[in-house]
């Protein structure tokens, strides 16, 4: 089996035990790299769309179904070229084991001589010269779609059928010894010929080339017949009129010149002088070698017109008047005139259209360099997902080389959280036009990497998917940053709370002993001097009864000191309840709020309506919203000029708020920002986990100040 020409695999208990010589010619690799491999190890080798069918035979051999004996299958060469593969399999005992044996030949050429025999057949479907084959029996056994419409019929109605069906029933000597000399010579003929069509008699120029066989004899003749008949039309109109001729030469738009075998310039057209910055008197008297840029390219050419008679669409270099080079496309053949043989050319100038050329190459040459160098990962992926190439940033990304992306699928590097199913399927219907989605790839070692990929597709001509495009950048640093300042951000924002809970315990605390000493001084005025004031004012009593009937004026004094005393009396008492509002303790908030609005109003002479039901508070609540009322009501009689204020105490769900609204003026923006007042309101409803919130324009200011009920007091109003 070492020397067998047919490569031999031996497998044993689903491993690999034998290859023979053949093998390392066909695939590039040694027995010992292939050694002990397994059936699925073996998979790698195979080409990623023949793997499914090859991992099903695999799954019906172990279950003991059929498998086919003998299929065609491609393989990857070692240095990562495509080997097709005719594979015949068997079972048989080997060493006293059951052994998988798998036979296979190297059928590479075969299927590209298979491709480019497509190919060949494609392009003569394509072309818009006539093509035919003639075989010994002078029957056509294959013509083209314009063979067949040049002659009004369909290809199949022709195959088969006497050459006279392509060429007419016309007998013609010429054609008959054409194809005869190249039947037993075996070399290709150029002739001229005419044939009926439909439209009319058609004059072709016919290429004949021999088909042969392995051993050189000549099976059949090729015709490609180009045709001629509108050239033919202006030989004869060139006869027939020599001022038609050269109206149509003067108002072509190419360049058409004719000149004789020794290179003398009989005529031009305008376009032609144009083309060559050359005036008709100069080109008259310039020899056609001096319009050349390479005079070997002028010989190769005179050569084969010699023999060929036409030549088209040949591309070469004249020299301009200017000394500067242009390129033309050119079309040459010969022609009698007056009985004698010339050269009619047609050139077009494409000096610019080349320059356009290069200029693309200069393109594609820096997309292919941009493409490359790009700082960025670049990878194009077929619509099966399969990598079809990338650049050298995208395998340092992933870790993997090009040659391995290319037997990989974006999704098998791709984390399985993160495959976006969605957004392709949205590419594919066209919903969108690319997405970008930071992602993780898994490098070569398995290690996530993220990236952040965008992706496009591109269409062909007529539209359709043709391949994604992924450009992809690693931020992997990216994203350690954004965690370290999500987590000092998490550390900041726990250390601002843990100062604000400790601000507003202090806040609190410094509350609570302004509140007492408040307390303490509404208690001394009212226990002490309100004590001392009334007995003077007792006093004051006493002595007025005292004084005689004729001391009239002493009485005077005394009585107007006693109202004074009884004013400072009262005085006294209001300044107690505002520093520490006894009915707080009595009667609650809503009875405070209700005695502050009627006493502001009487001093202020300002209307002032109080609306509310009793809500169970605590004490440290209940004195923070009456301090936030008297605040507001000072505000509102100093800065807002209102008329009228309304003051409201309400419980909705588990909040209790006061507002109060008035019609004034409103706040000015210093008072607003800055004021005492309005801090210290703030502050007071900070520390018990509530807040405040003021809406003033011109027309009036609404305060709302709200703190959350405890469990056992979340009752409505």
């Amino acid at each position: 089996m070492d020397n067998a020409l047919q490569g031999v695999v031996l497998f044993q208990q689903g491993r690999l035990i034998y290859v023979n010589r053949a093998v390392t010619e066909i695939l590039g690799y040694t027995p010992e790299e292939l050694h002990g491999l397994s059936a699925e190890d073996c998979l790698e080798f195979v080409h990623p769309a023949d793997r499914p069918a090859m991992q099903t035979r695999l799954e019906q051999r172990r279950q003991g179904s059929n498998v086919p004996a003998r299929y065609f299958l491609r393989m990857l060469h070692k240095n990562g070229g495509l080997r097709w593969l005719e594979v015949a399999s068997s079972q048989g005992m080997y060493a006293g084991e059951l052994t998988l044996q798998l036979c296979f030949i190297d059928a590479t050429l075969h299927f590209l001589h298979r491709e480019r025999e497509a190919f060949y057949r494609a392009l003569a479907e394509m072309t818009q010269d006539m093509v035919f084959v003639i075989d010994r029996n002078d029957r056509l056994i294959y013509v083209n779609p314009a063979a067949a419409a040049k002659l009004g019929k369909k290809a199949e109605e022709i195959i088969n059928l006497p050459r006279k069906a392509l060429l007419g029933e016309r007998p013609d000597k010429v054609r008959a010894k054409s194809l005869e000399k190249v039947f037993q010579s075996g070399e290709p003929l150029a002739v001229e010929s005419s044939f009926a069509t439909p439209a009319g008699t058609a004059w072709v120029h016919v290429q004949l080339t021999p088909l042969k066989s392995d051993d050189g004899t000549t099976i059949a003749v090729m015709g490609v017949a180009r045709d001629l008949t509108e050239r033919r039309a202006i030989e004869q109109a060139l006869q027939e009129s020599e001022e038609r001729y050269r109206l149509l030469m003067e108002t072509l738009p190419i360049g058409i010149g004719i000149t004789d075998w020794n290179g003398r310039i009989r005529f031009v057209n305008p376009a032609a002088c144009q083309i060559t910055g050359y005036s008709m008197e100069e080109l008259s008297q310039t020899r056609a070698a001096a319009l050349y840029a390479d005079l070997e390219q002028q010989r190769e050419i005179l050569s084969r017109l010699k023999q060929e008679g036409r030549l088209n669409d040949m591309k070469m270099t004249l020299r301009h008047k200017s000394g500067k080079n242009i390129t033309v496309l050119s079309s040459t053949s010969t022609i009698r005139i007056g009985g004698e043989e010339q050269i009619l050319s047609a050139i077009k100038d494409i000096t610019e259209a080349e320059q356009v050329n290069r200029a693309l190459e200069e393109l594609n040459d820096r997309f292919r360099a941009t493409f490359e160098q790009a700082a960025v990962g670049i990878a194009h992926v077929d619509l099966n997902g399969y990598f079809l190439r990338v650049n050298q940033r995208f395998c340092q990304i992933t870790g993997y080389s090009a040659e391995e992306l290319a037997r990989r699928t974006f999704r098998e590097i791709t984390h399985p959280e993160d495959i976006e199913e969605e957004a392709i399927a949205q590419l594919l219907a066209g919903k969108i036009k690319t997405y970008t989605v930071e992602k993780r790839y898994l490098r070569k070692r398995g290690r996530p990497v993220w990236v952040q990929v965008t992706t496009s597709l591109a269409r062909d001509r007529d539209g359709q998917p043709s391949y994604f495009i992924g450009v992809v950048e690693d931020i992997s640093q990216r994203k350690k940053t954004e965690a370290a300042l999500e987590e000092s951000r998490k550390t900041l924002e726990r250390r601002v709370a843990e100062r604000t809970a400790s601000l507003r315990s202090l806040t609190r605390q410094l509350v609570n002993a302004q509140e007492a000493e408040r307390k303490r001084i509404a208690r001394e005025l009212h226990d002490d001097i309100g004590s001392s004031l009334l007995g003077l004012h007792l006093l004051l009593g006493t002595l007025m009864d005292q004084v005689p009937c004729e001391a009239a004026s002493l009485f005077e004094q005394l009585n107007k000191l006693n109202e004074q005393v009884a004013q400072i009396i009262e005085r006294v008492r209001s300044i107690s309840r505002l520093l520490r509002p006894s009915t707080l303790e009595i009667g609650g908030l809503h009875l405070s709020l209700e005695q502050l609005c009627a006493t502001v109003s009487h001093q202020a002479s300002l209307p002032i309506r109080y609306t509310g039901r009793p809500v169970n508070l605590s004490e440290e609540q209940s004195l923070c919203l009456y301090r936030v009322a008297q605040e507001a009501l000072t505000n509102a009689l100093k800065h807002a000029n209102a008329s009228h204020v309304n003051v409201k105490l309400a419980c909705k769900g588990n909040w209790v708020t006061l507002i109060v609204q008035d019609d004034g003026i409103g706040l000015n923006s210093k008072v607003t920002k800055s004021g005492i007042g309005l801090l210290d309101m703030k502050e007071r409803l900070n520390a018990l986990n509530g807040h405040l919130r003021l809406h003033s324009v011109p027309g009036g200011t609404r305060l709302t100040a709200a703190l959350p009920l405890q469990p056992e007091n979340r009752e409505n109003i």
